[in-house]
């Protein structure tokens, strides 16, 4: 049972958090996805984090509940919509063209003005960007491709939220 029918539960007044993608970092399959805590109807993969002054709990719903209890049918959706297109982006990044092989046979590429190199010696796969080497090793070359990805997302929101 969603929780729109719980006794004292607020319908209105509630402050978006975030939203998050199943997938990111629970690599959930479809059926894996939560349920909507407020309508319990739909699964979801992007996630809407809302809290509310005059209740304890946040809860976590679908894009259309967000936007009934947050009375806001914009930020939500375009919210959601760019998670969605950064999930794209990701999912494209390894196949990208621009990734080529150097003299001693590791994968780099430019990508936003950092230097990527895939680094892959006898002791694994390894990650550097721009001079900083990574010591954390990598099963595949795809899965360093994409945690490049994601390293390059998170320095650049840190420096987005420093020029404001």
């Amino acid at each position: 049972m969603g929780r729109n029918r719980e006794a004292g539960f607020p319908h209105k007044g509630w402050k978006w958090v975030d939203v998050r993608d199943s997938r990111d970092n629970d690599g959930l399959s479809y059926e894996e996805y939560p349920c909507c805590e407020f309508c319990d109807q739909t699964q979801i993969r992007y996630v809407h984090i809302l809290e509310h002054p005059n209740f304890p709990d946040i809860v976590e719903v679908g894009c259309d509940c967000a936007e009934q209890l947050t009375e806001d049918y914009t930020n939500p959706q375009s919210r959601e919509r760019n998670l969605r297109n950064r999930a794209s982006r990701r999912a494209k990044f390894p196949d990208r063209k621009a990734w080529k092989v150097s003299p001693k046979g590791n994968l780099w590429i430019n990508y936003e003005d950092h230097h990527i190199i895939v680094i892959q010696t006898s002791k694994g796969i390894y990650l550097r960007i721009d001079d900083r080497l990574g010591k954390i090793k990598y099963g595949t070359i795809r899965e360093a491709q994409l945690k490049a990805f994601d390293v390059i997302q998170q320095i650049n929101q840190k420096a987005a939220y420093k020029s404001r």
